[in-house]
């Protein structure tokens, strides 16, 4: 904060879910951790880390964006949560889309077999449980030309979560 006056900044921008304390100074922040706003409420015994991050770390973040001047959010869940839970107009709110690629220079796709990538760690929080179980829905009604790729290593518990589903039969899953 203190190099934030001395140097005369105009806007600061925190790319970590929190304004910068004890600054007047016009500030956006980047909320990309949605823990705090989630409706799954983690118990002390299913996580100690996101329990501890949902309960105290979330507080902080929630108290902390009511003094930032706009926030930024990926998606519109996360504004409606960010502007319900921390008590701020939506107007402060945006949503920016990450776009990671173009198909600008796609001359075909192929519809018969779709392929969707789901980076992320095992945390629950990343909610491969979801995914997986809406893919069992899908194999049940006979939907089976796509497969979903996930960053993970096939002898994680996710993995073991998609045998014991899919009882070791085919399953739209790859693990990398």
């Amino acid at each position: 904060p203190c190099l934030v006056r001395k140097l005369k900044i105009e806007k600061v921008v925190s790319l970590q879910n929190i304004p910068l304390p004890f600054i007047k100074t016009y500030q956006l922040v980047y909320v990309h951790n949605a823990i705090p706003f989630s409706k799954h409420r983690f118990k002390l015994k299913e996580s100690k880390f996101l329990w501890f991050y949902q309960k105290l770390i979330g507080k902080i973040i929630k108290r902390s964006l009511r003094k930032a001047d706009q926030i930024i959010v990926q998606n519109d869940w996360m504004k409606e949560a960010v502007s319900r839970n921390c008590h701020i107009s939506e107007d402060v709110i945006k949503v920016e889309r990450i776009r990671c690629f173009r198909l600008e220079n796609v001359s075909r796709i192929e519809v018969a077999h779709r392929r969707f990538f789901f980076p992320g760690g095992e945390s629950i929080y990343k909610n491969h449980k979801c995914i997986i179980k809406a893919c069992y829905l899908l194999h049940k009604r006979g939907i089976d030309n796509y497969e979903v790729i996930f960053t993970l290593n096939s002898n994680c518990n996710t993995a073991k979560e998609v045998l014991r589903l899919f009882k070791g039969g085919h399953t739209p899953f790859r693990f990398m």
